[in-house]
């Protein structure tokens, strides 16, 4: 991935640039995408928060439009090319904060003309989730591992398996095996913040749901500093509000209360983060 000097500098292509462009340079311009969405705020001030998914769906459109037109441009001689380009598709708008349609569509056709095309399994398995089908999402992420492992796959499996439980047992079940997932894709991967993000979830909800073990805890509170350490991660509302938990049930509440209070900041549309802080400030004063 090509470091950036910062999120503003981020530029997709024009249409007529896209239609020249290799494969190769599609995907980067993707790439791309997706670091400016990580890093969004370590560039830019919160103030802007309103304003970041306005850009991004922007960006994605920018990009779609010229996927499409190299699609519709595909002959024969380059028919090869088709899977990549659907798979492409479905990545791009996968960045979207909600999901779409043509998302899953696009990718389904993936994986049907190349089985065996690995990333567009595990394309197709975010976006599934995205619309709530949890089972169809692990079954596309399970095939992406059948394939080849990575640490992609396997925290996304491990975040699928905390949801699926359907019992006490079953849910403790799922946990175990979401944990063991989430340690997997941080051995393959350490510097990853994204795995040691989900290693934290993992170990919080062995904290809740497996006899509150002040060692899960600080297993937990040593992960979400690892992912920390990570630029894409940093500022992700979703760590500092899960942090934030931890960190009340630590009784460090100045921290807790500071972690939602960014968290919110981060997404002002999220209402859990002001929800948690609220309940926390009544507990306090009561």
């Amino acid at each position: 991935r090509r470091v950036h000097g910062g999120a503003s500098s981020y530029r997709p292509v024009l249409l007529f640039e896209m239609e020249s462009l290799s494969m190769e340079c599609i995907e980067t311009e993707i790439k791309d995408l997706y670091h400016f969405k990580d890093i969004y705020f370590v560039v830019n001030d919160l103030s802007k928060a309103d304003e970041k998914w306005k850009e991004i769906d922007s960006k994605v459109d920018d990009i779609v439009r010229g996927i499409d037109k190299k699609l519709t441009d595909c002959s024969a001689s380059n028919h090869g090319e088709k899977p990549r380009l659907l798979c492409y598709k479905g990545w791009v708008l996968n960045a979207l904060e909600e999901s779409r349609s043509c998302a899953v569509e696009s990718l389904s056709k993936a994986v049907k003309l190349d089985p065996d095309y690995v990333r567009a399994w595990n394309e197709l398995g975010e976006a599934l989730a995205k619309k709530g089908d949890i089972a169809s999402a692990k079954e596309s992420f399970a095939r992406s591992l059948s394939l080849s492992k990575s640490a992609e796959a396997l925290r996304s499996m491990s975040m699928l398996l905390r949801q699926t439980a359907t019992s006490t047992e079953d849910r403790l079940d799922g946990i175990k095996e979401s944990l063991e997932m989430a340690r997997e894709a941080v051995t393959l991967d350490p510097g990853d913040g994204k795995s040691w993000y989900i290693l934290g979830n993992s170990y919080l909800m062995m904290f809740f749901h497996g006899g509150q073990s002040p060692n899960m805890l600080k297993q937990a509170m040593t992960s979400y500093t690892r992912a920390a350490n990570d630029e894409r991660v940093k500022m992700d509302p979703d760590l500092h509000y899960n942090q934030s938990l931890a960190y009340k049930y630590k009784e460090d509440y100045q921290s807790s209360l500071g972690g939602f209070q960014l968290s919110s900041k981060l997404d002002p549309h999220w209402n859990a983060p002001n929800l948690q802080s609220n309940n926390l400030i009544q507990y306090l004063n009561d």
